[in-house]
């Protein structure tokens, strides 16, 4: 499956990226502008470079379907959110599992913040 940024202003198709084996429920854009993070419901998410257009990092570990992603502030990290009621942080740098929680509450919403100056 796909997803497209699109100008705007021009109605141009700036990038169209493929991979995911489902349909894509969310994207979410670094603080800079460098990497794009895409999800859905294939239960992985996707790190793009924007400035290549290529995947850099397959994120995978949830079992359903991942509804919401996010990035830090820093940009150090990214959360993903799914139905199977987890959210993860992963650390952009290293790809590794920052936090991990379990609860009812965790579906369709993240947001991201700094980890207790944990984040670099």
């Amino acid at each position: 499956m796909t997803w497209r940024m699109w100008d705007v202003e021009t109605g141009q198709c700036l990038m169209e990226q493929e991979g995911h084996s489902r349909p894509v429920y969310t994207v979410a854009f670094h603080p800079d502008g460098s990497l794009a993070a895409s999800a859905g419901l294939d239960s992985i998410g996707r790190l793009w470079d924007c400035r290549t257009g290529r995947s850099i990092w397959t994120l995978e570990g949830h079992i359903k379907q991942v509804l919401a992603m996010d990035f830090s502030p820093n940009g150090y990290q990214v959360v993903t959110g799914s139905d199977d009621h987890q959210a993860k942080a992963e650390h952009i740098c290293n790809k590794q599992c920052a936090m991990a929680v379990h609860s009812d509450k965790v579906q369709s919403q993240c947001a991201m913040a700094e980890l207790n100056n944990r984040a670099q």
